[in-house]
């Protein structure tokens, strides 16, 4: 192991280890993204300039300059990004072209004055009674722009239901957002992430939770005993068929440049798509697996660009 993968999985481990993750998580996160792709340039003689002391924003010298900016890709536009960010817009316009958990938004009845007309209902207390209507127990209630399992409550009870809205919908916190989203809740027995690029499967990799102690954080990398476990080779052809087939739809209606999906198989052998994530954080995945398999990916995604293959 080189130099350099030594570096790049000790900052990954000390990003999972640090006291307070979550806020130097958002802090710090990119540097792994774009060192990788900082060695992919390397690999493939391709010039770079950096931009900024921490090295998080790269210019890279092709048919012309292309930037990388912290986990920001040139392979999506604008609206591609929002959408992938935004849980409820992605539901509205993916929920009947692929399975996923139904799924219904609700706006903070206390959101800024002047967006009163997008306010559907006018207490917390109604929402819950909404979400009642709309869900049977357990369900779920998560932030709609929240990643890394950040304000996901798994809900058994009314009570539960409104100290979820009550966390999501509190302005004094750094993770406030004015709409909550209620969720079917599904009985996952594998999830899996798969990293699209130009609307092509260039990574896979099991979220196991099978050994994993489950704390305030219900998302499975975030699990104490969890790992992550790459899905290649020939032991896993038929299950990457088998995602392949199910994820293929979703590119007839909208095309990703680069994005995390989040996949998942319930107990009856169901697949669902959780959620997208056009800025994936890959961590965890170094922790477990080396920094080899991600630079791989940095690397077609550079032969893409070369290639012109933007969207």
């Amino acid at each position: 192991m080189d130099h350099l993968s030594i570096n790049l999985i000790t900052c990954a481990v000390w990003h999972l280890n640090r006291p307070t993750p979550h806020i130097f998580m958002k802090k710090f996160q990119p540097i792994l993204n774009t060192a990788c792709l900082v060695q992919a340039c390397k690999e493939l003689g391709i010039a770079h300039t950096f931009y900024d002391n921490h090295h998080n924003l790269v210019g890279v010298h092709l048919d012309r300059e292309y930037f990388f900016a912290n986990g920001s890709t040139p392979f999506n536009d604008e609206a591609v990004g929002k959408i992938c960010k935004d849980k409820e817009f992605t539901y509205r316009i993916l929920n009947s072209t692929i399975r996923m958990p139904r799924t219904a938004g609700f706006i903070d009845p206390k959101y800024d004055p002047g967006y009163e007309g997008y306010v559907n209902l006018d207490t917390q207390e109604h929402i819950v009674s909404e979400i009642e209507e709309k869900f049977s127990y357990p369900l779920i209630i998560k932030m709609n722009s929240g990643s890394r399992g950040i304000q996901v409550f798994k809900c058994q009870d009314r009570s539960a239901v409104a100290r979820s809205l009550s966390a999501i919908f509190n302005k004094a916190s750094q993770y406030y957002d004015y709409v909550a989203i209620a969720q079917e809740y599904i009985r996952i027995k594998h999830e899996y992430r798969v990293i699209i690029l130009n609307n092509k499967i260039v990574l896979a990799y099991e979220k196991d939770f099978s050994q994993a102690t489950c704390g305030d954080n219900i998302s499975p990398l975030h699990q104490d005993n969890s790992r992550a476990i790459l899905i290649s080779g020939a032991p896993y052809t038929k299950l990457l068929g088998r995602i392949s087939q199910f994820i293929a739809p979703l590119f007839q209606k909208i095309s990703i440049g680069f994005a995390g999906l989040d996949i998942v198989t319930n107990t009856d052998n169901e697949m669902y798509r959780l959620e997208i994530n056009s800025k994936p954080g890959f961590e965890y995945f170094v922790r477990d697996n080396g920094i080899k398999e991600l630079v791989k990916v940095y690397r077609k995604m550079l032969k893409g660009l070369k290639g012109n293959k933007l969207f």
